[in-house]
Parts: structure tokens; sequence; C-alpha cells
């Protein structure tokens, strides 16, 4: 195990001030597994508060996330590192540092055995009280104190979280546990980060399955269980293959919520956007491609050259087809592609025609009447009637005329 030469050098600084750095938890886990691991946590001790705040601005930026209860962010040029003291209670709010807890102590402190293994990067120690090694070595998930578990009720999505990112298996003590923790107390802030990175997960499924094994389901997605659980299984697993072939990784989530929540109903997707209080994610507008998705899907097969225009107009191409072929077995995704090619949309929507400087000069006026013919315009042009600016221009000429008539 190796360490980023930073932190390597603050572990220096910090015994010389009579403490001591380890790295703790998932890194250290990965490294045992032989994970590539960019996120490193550490935790340090026989050192006060103030005092490793002071040496922690010699290394970096230091943003004090949660300093009244000794947790740090390191911004440095190797890397941004999550620095913290142990603390002496279990719950998700501690405002309790205690530098002098001692090791032991403080890995009860940890949800899983295999999130509680600890590394001293000066003698190049594995520190393991609660053979969270071995629970590694087998591909098991064991909570580390049984009578603590239940103090964070997110460590039953943690748990079902870690089934889909790792592969491990939650023993039956385990699950035991989780069915009789509620996570109904869980801000929905909470609930959703652990939801996105299921979904963000190798295995998706696993997770979701897990989710359901240890009744959280009627919490995290209700909308779900009058869902069709292998339907929604396979379209996952097809889902996955396309989010992991993407041409932009910040499609990813977007794909894997739209896959999740394609058979649900608008309202219901309204339901679950609603709860958990997203619009966008990485920039991306993610309520209104899944709304907007809703309309269009499922398409025929094959599909129409206006069903590929619609589903450009969604969001990117790519994305849309993805969320389709997830769902439709008999999707061709190579002739859609090539077709989507031929109509000039696999890098955006359709071109508009027109402008609203150009229905000015029409005679209409702004306002409602002016949106409605531009919507009108826009769905001849998806729907293949309109190709060019001109056509555009005479058949609302030929609208207004006709409307002049009536009137």
């Amino acid at each position: 195990m190796k360490l980023p030469q930073i932190l390597t050098n603050l572990a220096v600084e910090v015994d010389a001030s009579g403490g001591r750095l380890y790295a703790v938890g998932g890194w250290v886990r990965d490294q045992i597994m032989g994970r590539d691991s960019k996120d490193v946590d550490c935790e340090v001790h026989g050192v006060e508060l103030e005092q490793l705040a002071a040496i922690l601005e010699g290394y970096g930026q230091v943003n004090y996330v949660g300093k009244s209860f000794g947790v740090f962010k390191l911004c440095t040029s190797q890397g941004v590192f999550d620095i913290s003291l142990p603390r002496t209670d279990f719950s998700a709010e501690s405002v309790e540092p205690d530098p002098y807890l001692g090791i032991e102590r403080a890995v009860l402190r940890r949800d899983l055995r295999c999130n509680a293994v600890m590394w001293d990067p000066l003698s190049s120690d594995l520190i393991d009280f609660v053979g969270g090694r071995e629970d590694i070595e087998k591909k098991c998930l064991r909570a580390v104190d049984p009578t603590r578990f239940g103090a964070d009720s997110l460590r039953v999505l943690r748990a079902a979280r870690f089934s889909a990112t790792l592969g491990f298996r939650p023993d039956e003590s385990l699950r035991v546990l989780c069915r009789n923790t509620s996570i109904s107390d869980q801000p929905v802030e909470r609930v959703w980060g652990e939801l996105r990175r299921i979904l963000l997960s190798p295995n998706p499924v696993i997770g979701l399955d897990s989710i359901d094994e240890f009744g959280a389901l009627s919490v995290v997605l209700p909308e779900m269980e009058a869902v069709d659980r292998v339907e929604l299984s396979s379209a996952l697993q097809r889902g996955v293959i396309r989010r992991d072939a993407l041409r932009k990784d910040s499609g990813r989530l977007c794909v894997m919520l739209c896959v999740l929540l394609q058979p649900l109903s608008v309202r219901d997707r309204s339901l679950f956007f609603e709860r958990y209080k997203v619009e966008r994610s990485a920039g991306i507008p993610v309520r209104r491609i899944a709304l907007g998705l809703a309309d269009v899907l499922p398409i025929s097969v094959p599909p129409t050259d206006t069903q590929i225009r619609n589903l450009a107009e969604c969001c990117d191409f790519e994305w849309a087809l993805s969320v389709a072929w997830a769902w439709q077995d008999g999707l061709d995704w190579r002739s859609a592609w090539q077709r989507a090619s031929e109509l000039n949309v696999l890098n955006g929507p359709l071109a508009k025609l027109l402008s609203g400087k150009d229905l000015l000069s029409l005679g209409l006026e702004q306002g409602p009447e002016m949106g409605v013919m531009m919507a009108a315009v826009r769905k001849a042009q998806l729907d293949g009637v309109l190709s060019t600016r001109e056509q555009a221009l005479g058949w609302i000429q030929k609208r207004l005329d006709e409307e002049s008539k009536g009137a």
C-alpha cells in the first residue's frame, strides 16, 4: 500500500507532533482487494483539533466541513482528502471529537467490518481488530457492532450499496439488523445520495434487490412496489451495458435513472423528483429528460423517423436510445443509430426553422398565440412535414389566412 506522498509527509508531521495518522475505511479495503481508489480517508489520533487544523493548513486549502466535530477536507495538488479526528458517539451528527479515544474504540464507530480496517503509513502495519480482512477475502458484509448498527439508519442503504459496488453478500445477522432498522428518519438528500451511487454501481440490480430484501423499498422507491421486478431487473442490466459504453460519462446517471423510472406514469415520475428535490444532477436536467421521455417511449420497432427526431428532442440521442434499448429487446441499436445519423440528430436536436422575429414579421404579436404557433411549427418539423424556413413561413401564412377567412 502507498498513500499519495503529501499524506505520507502529513503523517510524518503528525507523528512529530505526538500523534498518529492512519488510512481508514474504503481506501484500505480497496487496496486489500487490489482495486484502485482515489478516495482516501485518514483519521488522526493524539492531536488536538486546533493543532490538527493548523498542521493541515500547511499542506493545502482546508475546508472545515465539520470542524466542530473534527472533520476536514484537505484540497491539494495531489487530490482532495478527508481528514478527521476519532469521535466518541455513533450517530451521523457527531459533535464529540476525541483525539485520545484510541484506535480500538474508534473502530467500533464504523458500520461494516470490511470498512473497519486501518493502515499505518509509517510502520506499514495493517490494523484489524474486528476481522475485516477476513470479510474482504470472503466477500462478506457483517456489522462491526450489532448493538449500535442502527444508530445511523442510513447504514441499511450503505449495506445495499456495498452489495452493488463490491459484490459482497450480507450475512444473515446483517440482514436481520437491516430489516429491523427503519430508514424513515433519514433526510431525502442522504437517501438520494445512496440511491444514485447504487445506480452508478457495477450491479444496481443487486443494490435494489437488497433494499427490497431489507424492507426499505417502500421508503426509497414506493412507486416501484407495483412494477414487475423481473422486467425491471432485465432493463437495468441492459442499461448498465449502454451506460458503460456512453461517449459522455456525464450521461451515466441520467440514463440509469430514466431506465429505472421508465415503467412509471408521468405522475409517479413527478412524485419521485418532488420527494428527492432533484431537478438537475451534474448539470444535467434529469427531471425534464425523464418526464420528456415518458411522452416518447416506448417506440416502435423499427422506430419511425418522427420517433427518432423526438428522442433527440428530449436529450442527447445516445442517452435516449440507451433507455429505449434497455426496455425493448427487439430494438436494433445499429440501425436506429444509422438512421439518426442520416436525420442529422446524433449530435443534437434539429435546428429550429423559425424564430420569434419571423413570426413578428408575419403580423403575429408576442403572447400565448405566438407560443402555440411556434410549438405547432416544431411539431410539423419533427413529423417531417416541414424541413426548410421557406416551407415553415408558407405553412404559417396559410394557417393565418385560413383563420382570417374563418373569422
